[in-house]
């Protein structure tokens, strides 16, 4: 019964151990409703997360940790620490998701590094407010909560890292998706930060000489209902070759105030915005920027002065500001669309030190400018009409606005390969009407291609282009070939292969048989020259050690079916 028992046993164990490993596996996952706090007396490492108390490391691997939405998900030392991130971790349902006991210095610094991610979600901040200074250096951080990413000092955030920060408060009560006191750095890194209510960015300047907004080489997309950059009236803003895409109310200002903070754009950098908005706002505004530069709305300098610094075009009507004055500079077009008019708030004004275009109907679509003033533009269809040396416009309006142009070509594109038996095609396309042109692509030159065959005649060999065209040719190089079995021979050319008719090879004439030899009697001396027989030597046919090894296979066999026999015997006895 315990044989049979353990067997079965046996037997499910192997069947479980055969079962495929997915049947069991699942996520990294860690309930820990306190949380984990590396300071506390009892603090152990646990599956997912380490701490090197030399150097201050926490280090996440695969990490899911929920709470009860209380406490704190990771409550790290004060002074300098990290957070080496591996995998992807999450932090869920915290009251605030990471914490640092408060330190004595702002010099101190939260490094979070190892290129993995991190998501904060569904707590009421994702940082507490005693972290000092912070660096996201080539990491994803992601989250949504109720509050956002809180620092009493700096924020650095480059090499690459990802940061997608959202705000679920709408009051406006949060501090914002980012907020530091002192200075925000995005280099060569992506940022979206969601505000709802509140900023998407804010520097507030608390107890910072230094402090403001910087982007470099950087993608910035900004949503909130308010301003996407809040920074307090003696900080600054720089931004150079970056793109910000503005889904915010509005752009990035400076606070009104005595203060002196400035705003300075250098290089390529855009402005998106998917109508028109009051991009940047300041007591003082510099731009310097590039051939590639694109801003999609406005800015306005505390002082009233509004403008446009690139090429823009009105697509919705819009009012010039109360008390400010609208400025097109040199070498800038404001456009207005069809139907778009333009009015002025109270006391507010327009010079044109660029081009201000108009619509052709609509000569009174802008009020009274100073400088140049409007000119009309026509409004053309999209639909181009063409011919084969230009293309052509006619305003809608019929007033004798007319655009032409000859084409302006894009690269050759073959459509047809030319071979030398048929021409080829090519086509190009204008860039501006799409008229197309083709033009044929004349055959290719024919090169003799001779091939590895050999041609032949009865007298020489040559090789052959398909054209006609031959080459090598030379004569026969004749060897004979002798066929035994058929007693024929043949010439052979020994570079081509070609053979001549075989003829037959002449017989030498009858074979005399030699007379049979007796065989000497035993007892009868061998012949001059003849060896002895010895009945030693085994003679053909002779089966004695044939017989031999057949009793020794016997012997064996039954040797083996004893051995067999005994030991089955000796079994019975032993039952």
């Amino acid at each position: 019964m315990n044989t049979k028992i353990l067997t079965l046993l046996l037997a499910l164990c192997l069947v479980m151990g055969l079962l495929p490993a997915t049947v069991f596996a699942e996520e990294a996952f860690s309930v820990q409703e306190q949380g984990i706090d590396v300071t506390a007396e009892n603090y152990t490492d646990g599956e997912g997360y380490s701490w090197d108390a030399d150097t201050n490391t926490l280090t996440l691997t695969n990490l899911h940790l929920v709470g009860n939405g209380k406490n704190k998900g990771i409550t790290l030392p004060k002074g300098s620490a990290t957070i080496v991130l591996i995998g992807e971790n999450k932090i869920e349902n915290f009251r605030i998701g990471i914490d640092q006991s408060k330190g004595p210095s702002l010099a101190e610094m939260l490094t979070i590094t190892g290129g993995g991610s991190l998501s904060v979600s569904n707590c009421d901040y994702l940082s507490g407010g005693s972290i000092n200074n912070a660096t996201l250096d080539g990491i994803s951080l992601s989250g949504t909560n109720k509050d956002g990413l809180i620092l009493h000092g700096n924020l650095t955030i480059k090499n690459g890292a990802t940061v997608d920060i959202s705000v679920s408060d709408a009051t406006g009560a949060a501090f914002g998706a980012i907020y530091a006191n002192g200075r925000v750095e995005v280099s060569d890194s992506t940022v979206v930060c969601d505000g709802n209510g509140s900023y998407s960015i804010f520097s507030a300047g608390v107890g910072h000489e230094d402090y403001g907004v910087f982007f470099v080489n950087s993608e910035i997309t900004l949503k909130s209902a308010s301003w996407g950059v809040f920074v307090k009236s003696d900080g600054d803003v720089s931004i150079k070759d970056s793109t910000i895409t503005v889904e915010s109310a509005a752009g990035i200002i400076i606070e009104n105030g005595t203060g002196d903070g400035a705003i300075t754009v250098e290089g390529n950098v855009k402005m998106i915005a998917d109508s028109n908005r009051n991009l940047l706002r300041a007591k003082e505004i510099s731009l310097n920027l590039g051939e590639e530069a694109d801003f999609q709305g406005y800015i306005r300098t505390e002082g009233g002065a509004t403008s446009f610094p690139t090429d823009y075009t009105l697509t919705t009507d819009w009012k010039v500001p109360d008390g400010s004055t609208l400025t097109v500079p040199e070498d800038v077009t404001l456009t207005l669309e069809e139907d778009v008019t333009v009015s002025l708030g109270i006391g507010a004004s327009i010079v044109n030190g660029g081009t201000i275009l108009v619509p052709c109907d609509s000569p009174d679509a802008i009020p009274a400018v100073s400088g140049n003033q409007p000119e009309k533009h026509h409004i053309f269809p999209a639909a181009w009409e063409s011919d084969s040396a230009t293309h052509w416009r006619v305003c809608v309006h019929n007033d004798g606005g007319r655009e032409e142009a000859a084409h302006t070509y894009g690269d050759w594109v073959v459509t047809k390969e030319a071979t030398e038996t048929a021409e080829g095609l090519k086509e190009r396309s204008c860039t501006i009407c799409g008229y197309q042109e083709t033009e044929a692509i004349p055959l290719l030159e024919h090169v003799h291609n001779y091939g590895t065959e050999w041609k032949s005649d009865e007298n020489s060999h040559w090789r052959a282009c398909e054209c006609g065209e031959i080459t090598e040719k030379e004569a026969h190089t004749f060897s004979w070939v002798v066929d035994k079995e058929t007693s024929t021979k043949y010439e052979k050319c020994s570079v081509c292969g070609y053979q001549k008719e075989a003829v037959a090879i002449p017989t030498a004439g009858p074979t005399v048989k030699p007379p049979d030899r007796e065989e000497p009697k035993a007892d009868q001396p061998a012949p001059s020259g003849e060896t002895p027989a010895d009945s030693s030597v085994p003679k053909t046919g002779d089966s004695s050690s044939i017989v031999l090894y057949i009793g020794l296979m016997v012997a064996s066999g039954l040797a083996m079916i004893g051995i067999f026999i005994g030991s089955q015997k000796e079994k019975r006895a032993n039952r």
